[in-house]
């Protein structure tokens, strides 16, 4: 089984790589403060459309919050060297404890494995980006309709507006699973882990960039 930490650099690559910053001035886990342009949400436009970018203003937190998490994760787990701790702690427990610390490694290295390939397969939108252009065109033409549906440029962008954000929904969704899986085994390994003083022999679950609690 290829240890976590041959993983190491692929995460801090991925880490380096430039992504876009969620938008501005907003409390974790609040509604959004500022939309995709910086203006006080929500701007002016029909209801619907409103309800629209704050889906997509939502969406991207959570996808560059996520994204974040799981490469922190991952680029701690492998500076750990967690799954090589857990072997070792499996060959030098006693023999009731060993398979159970040998299991505990397999289900993590199978959640680590889970959330590299979501981070590193093609995703149905730029996971820099996410729908950010899509909603910066989405919400300058939001203002221009003052009755449904609209100009027919307003209609065109809405929709595409709307078919960007299914398609983003559905790999970030993936990706939110694979973080909680992850999450709930670096705890279990963690716990497996402590040492003779109360010290832990991994780090602390790292923090989305946002702030929130995590997965």
């Amino acid at each position: 089984m290829r240890p976590l930490s041959a993983w190491a650099p692929l995460a801090l690559a991925l880490l380096a790589a430039p992504r876009a910053a969620a938008p501005a001035g907003e409390t974790p886990g609040a509604a959004p403060a500022l939309t995709f342009t910086g203006k006080p949400f929500p701007p002016p436009g029909l209801p619907g459309d409103q309800a629209l970018l704050r889906e997509m203003l939502l969406a991207h937190r959570d996808m560059l919050d996520e994204r974040a998490w799981a490469l922190r994760a991952l680029q701690r787990l492998g500076d750990a060297r967690t799954d090589l701790r857990l072997a070792e702690a499996a060959r030098a427990a006693p023999p009731g404890d060993g398979p159970r610390l040998e299991a505990l490694r397999a289900r993590l290295v199978e959640a680590w494995s889970g959330a590299q390939e979501l981070l590193t397969r093609p995703w149905p939108v730029d996971p820099r980006t996410g729908c950010r252009e899509r909603g910066v065109a989405f919400e300058v033409l939001m203002g221009t309709a003052s009755e449904p549906p609209g100009p027919a440029r307003l209609v065109a962008t809405r929709d595409q507006a709307r078919r960007c954000l299914e398609r983003q929904t559905v790999p970030v969704g993936r990706l939110r699973e694979a973080n909680r899986a992850l999450r709930a085994a670096l705890e279990e390994a963690q716990a497996a882990l402590v040492g003779p003083r109360g010290t832990t022999a991994t780090p602390p679950s790292p923090a989305p960039a946002s702030g929130r609690a995590g997965p």
